[in-house]
């Protein structure tokens, strides 16, 4: 048995025909693939997140408060300072102005 015949049946072997058989995508196609992924997670983004406009509250020179807008972080529980807890802020239509609500999960019925 030569050196060739024992890589010939490697179980690599079987890998490397099939890497040469798959073929790339040509470029355009490629650009055209996250371009139409890219539309989709804009429109997703809008109907998602309302910005109001017709009131001076929820936006000015330096930022914008869209209503539907949700964050989460991690900070030191307000029950046991010792141990972290993750809170979720949500920004809600207040009327005139925007409401900010935080809520931490070791104690949602207490939002902030």
């Amino acid at each position: 048995m030569s050196l060739l015949d024992g890589l010939a049946s490697s179980p690599r072997a079987p890998l490397q025909s099939s890497k040469a058989r798959m073929k790339k995508l040509p470029k355009k196609s490629q650009n055209e693939k996250y371009r139409l992924k890219y539309l989709r997670l804009r429109k997703a983004a809008k109907a998602t997140v309302f910005i109001i406009t017709d009131r001076p509250g929820f936006h000015d020179e330096s930022a914008i408060y869209p209503v539907g807008y949700c964050s989460t972080r991690i900070y030191a529980s307000m029950k046991c300072p010792d141990q972290k807890c993750l809170y979720t802020c949500q920004i809600k239509d207040g009327g005139v102005q925007p409401q900010f609500e935080i809520v931490p999960e070791d104690d949602p019925q207490n939002a902030i």
